[in-house]
């Protein structure tokens, strides 16, 4: 039998547990983390769909939707959701003395980059020439963030272009984030163009430490020396930093395009949303190298939606 003192110990707690704080997704889980013991052999992977029409993320789509295959073999499911997401962005400013010019150009995009955002967001400046440095620690106040950037001039635009190791020290800065990985992104600000300089990171070094930081890179350039060749819709050829926007499932568009500041505001606002699901590989033996692992959207989808652009990154 339960005496009075036990029961009134157990109604406590109940009644505090009602009272205990409910984390927010990507601030320290995701729905598939609720697990008691996830499956050590469990893939978690992170897509984005993107309709190459609307350019807006494809919302509503259901686990029969996505098609996966590793090694060659479809596999199953076992976790699917849809998460609208808060998170932490580099704003990443190539001063090096190339961008001279585009010092009213970072501005404006950098304004614009602001207007997407939510209040749960939160934003960190770091400027890169030959040595990188944080010029905003990481901070939810659009009002600081933008007074910063005013302080932008000519004066601080010279030196060298040393990319990588803007880009490692920015995904190094990433891990001071309130937003665990998955939700990291940096938004790169550049002329793409490298300086032949020996640098002390080399690019597998840059590579593994945005793969180990969970950052997703964004290239926004403003190619210096004269118009560069880009499609209809403002993608650009080959740079210094595409092979770490492409690594890391990011997308690269060239700021002079007309379009381009729809673009980048489309871009901030996808940049919340994507589709988390689990899967156990079919066969035992996996290195789990990310060239095994495809995922396909189903004709259906692509017929009511038209053509879509996945981007995919697996949780490291």
């Amino acid at each position: 039998m339960i005496n009075r003192n036990t029961m009134f110990s157990l109604l406590t707690a109940f009644f505090l547990i009602g009272f205990l704080p409910v984390n927010r997704l990507c601030e320290s889980q995701t729905p598939s983390d609720y697990q008691l013991k996830p499956d050590p052999e469990a893939v978690l992977v992170y897509a984005q769909v993107i309709s190459k029409r609307t350019e807006r993320f494809v919302e509503g789509l259901k686990r029969e939707d996505f098609l996966i295959y590793d090694g060659g073999v479809k596999q199953d499911m076992t976790d699917f959701s849809q998460e609208d997401l808060p998170v932490s962005i580099v704003l990443l400013l190539d001063v090096s003395g190339s961008m001279r010019y585009a010092v009213k150009l970072i501005k404006d995009v950098v304004t614009d980059s602001l207007r997407p955002l939510k209040p749960e967001d939160e934003v960190s400046l770091v400027a890169f020439s030959e040595t990188p440095r944080v010029v905003l620690p990481f901070t939810k106040d659009e009002g600081l963030i933008k007074e910063k950037i005013e302080e932008l001039n000519g004066n601080d635009i010279h030196g060298p272009t040393y990319e990588r190791e803007g880009l490692y020290f920015a995904a190094t800065h990433l891990r001071t984030a309130s937003k665990p990985a998955g939700c990291r992104i940096i938004i790169m600000i550049t002329d793409n163009v490298s300086t032949n300089y020996i640098q002390p990171h080399s690019n597998k070094d840059v590579v593994k430490e945005l793969l180990r930081s969970g950052v997703i890179v964004h290239g926004l350039t403003v190619p210096p020396n004269g118009p560069q060749r880009v499609d209809a819709r403002g993608f650009v050829p080959k740079g210094s930093i595409d092979t770490y926007v492409e690594e890391t499932g990011g997308l690269l568009l060239d700021l002079r395009h007309k379009e381009a500041r729809v673009k980048v505001a489309k871009l901030i606002d996808n940049l919340h949303k994507r589709y988390t699901f689990r899967y156990k590989p079919s066969h035992l033996k996996r290195d789990k190298s990310r060239a095994e692992m495809k995922l396909k959207i189903s004709p259906d989808v692509e017929k009511r939606e038209g053509k879509l652009q996945v981007s995919v990154k697996l949780a490291s």
